[in-house]
């Protein structure tokens, strides 16, 4: 199959991403929300200099070598890391904390999938088939039934919380736009590290203003907190796992597949942390949720399908 590659690599960065939703909820418990998404960030910055600075070294020609970034592409790269992770998370933040449930908060951030078309076709030129289109509308289907089944709380709360959730979902079409864009002589390691290193140059100074003299003054009682483990643990996996390795897959998936294809696999991040729920934690799906599971894969494989041009 063509770009088998950046399928599978597109999957496996969702499935980290979906069990990222699960370990950041056991993080909070140890974190607050801005103090957790910089001390990731901080981790994964440290995690892809020391990678890719080794691999430069010692295979130059690796994928995974850190490569310098040229002055033209700077204001690129600066765009991308201000679009996501620093206004994707912030924005992400407030959404779930000001809309009243949980489920409706995850619905709209789910939405990527049906805005990317118009964006690409708008900004990019980018061809879309009615295959694509189709997949989208029976994956994101799919989607709502997981999201929503057995579920009776759809009370939306704050409109400003609906409005962040979508400056959310904006801002993470743009910067897989952007993404696009940059040139290919970056490999995707280098691509993700100064887009996050950006991104972190942004954090660092807000984390200060708002948690960092609180932060510090229960510095003590954290370090003896019964949490202090797991939270550890929470932070690797969230630090090297889905902030560098699923970053790198999905951004090798959209300069390989194109926006469109791309985002599509978003959709399959609910339908991952539905069936980790499962897994982990015995949480029972009602049958209304295998079936908007399928219809996931079924949407997904509809709009990746080549449907080759009829000749006359």
């Amino acid at each position: 199959m063509k770009n088998t590659k950046a399928y599978i690599l597109g999957v496996l960065a969702q499935i980290i991403w979906a069990g990222s939703v699960i370990f950041a909820k056991d993080a909070l418990k140890f974190f607050t929300p801005l103090t957790l998404v910089t001390a990731r960030f901080v981790l994964a910055i440290i995690f892809m200099f020391l990678l890719g600075t080794l691999a430069r070294r010692l295979a130059p020609a690796s994928p995974l070598a850190l490569s310098k970034l040229k002055y033209k592409d700077l204001p690129m790269f600066a765009i991308a890391g201000m679009l996501q992770p620093f206004l994707y998370f912030i924005f992400e933040i407030y959404a779930i904390k000001l809309i009243s449930s949980p489920t409706m908060a995850e619905a709209i951030l789910s939405t990527g999938p049906l805005f990317a078309p118009l964006f690409a076709v708008w900004l990019m030129h980018e061809k879309i088939r009615p295959n694509n289109i189709i997949g989208i509308l029976i994956s994101s289907t799919g989607v709502a039934m997981v999201l929503f089944a057995g579920n009776k709380n759809f009370d939306i709360g704050s409109v400003w919380g609906v409005m962040f959730a979508f400056l959310a979902v904006f801002c993470a079409v743009i910067y897989s736009i952007i993404l696009k864009r940059i040139p290919l002589e970056y490999n995707s390691l280098t691509v993700v590290f100064y887009v996050q290193l950006f991104g972190l140059m942004m954090f660092i100074p807000t984390w200060a203003m708002l948690d960092g003299a609180e932060v510090v003054s229960q510095l003590p009682q954290m370090l003896s907190s019964e949490y202090l483990g797991n939270a550890v643990l929470d932070l690797l996996y969230m630090g090297i796992l889905a902030s560098v390795c699923a970053f790198v897959m999905f951004c090798f998936t959209i300069r390989q597949l194109g926006v469109t294809k791309a985002n599509i696999f978003n959709n399959f991040a609910p339908v991952f942390t539905a069936l980790m729920m499962l897994a982990f934690f015995g949480e029972r799906l009602p049958i209304a949720k295998w079936v908007g599971i399928v219809v996931v894969i079924v949407g997904l494989f509809i709009c990746q399908l080549y449907l080759p041009k009829r000749t006359k």
